[in-house]
């Protein structure tokens, strides 16, 4: 069940309407007009007033009580809608880190003259075989300048973003959570 269509505030304002237009003094004066005494008259009209006016308490309570309950629904769907909202930024956010993990995996370095594969590596926070098994290198101490050489996890802390990428994900996950409770409470609520 999806809430994409409901125009929350539209909603409300009907459904607070509705309530606002419960009117009990006109009311009272059509159930004063029925059992007036020019239409009526002795015992009878009194306990017609009195069913009248009973049924009116009874009717507006339930009236109220049910545009509550519709009020609350629209809040539930107001509170799903903003956790779906909230989902979409959490998930542009993962996007934007799993691609600086991924930029993070595929630098690269142009060997220039005096370069080692120790000083690239030490340069590039990371090891001399995880160079050489990077760029399928047999010979660690025979590099050319010019040559291009992938850089293995890059100088990224890609270890801090994944963190953060977990992190985020078990908020999607929290908020997914609290969406399926809402969307329970709305159709049981209908």
């Amino acid at each position: 069940m999806a809430f994409e269509n409901v125009d929350v505030n539209s909603l409300k304002s009907a459904l607070n309407s509705c309530k606002n237009s419960i009117n009990h003094t006109k009311t009272d004066s059509l159930i004063n007009a029925i059992s007036s005494p020019t239409i009526w008259q002795g015992k009878s009209q009194n306990n017609l007033k009195q069913a009248l006016q009973s049924l009116r308490d009874v009717r507006y309570k339930e009236l109220e009580t049910q545009l509550n309950s519709y009020i609350g629904v629209v809040s539930n769907i107001e509170q799903y809608k903003n956790l779906e909202q909230q989902n979409r930024q959490y998930s542009n956010e993962i996007n934007s880190l799993q691609s600086q993990v991924a930029s993070a995996s595929i630098q690269t370095y142009t060997v220039v003259g005096g370069d080692t594969l120790y000083a690239i590596a030490r340069k590039n926070n990371t090891t001399v075989d995880a160079l050489a098994k990077a760029n399928d290198i047999q010979d660690i101490n025979n590099i050319r300048v010019g040559q291009v050489f992938t850089i293995p996890n890059g100088t990224v802390n890609t270890a801090g973003l994944n963190s953060q990428i977990q992190s985020i994900q078990s908020k999607i996950n929290q908020n997914q959570n609290e969406m399926e409770i809402l969307k329970n409470r709305v159709a049981n609520a209908i």
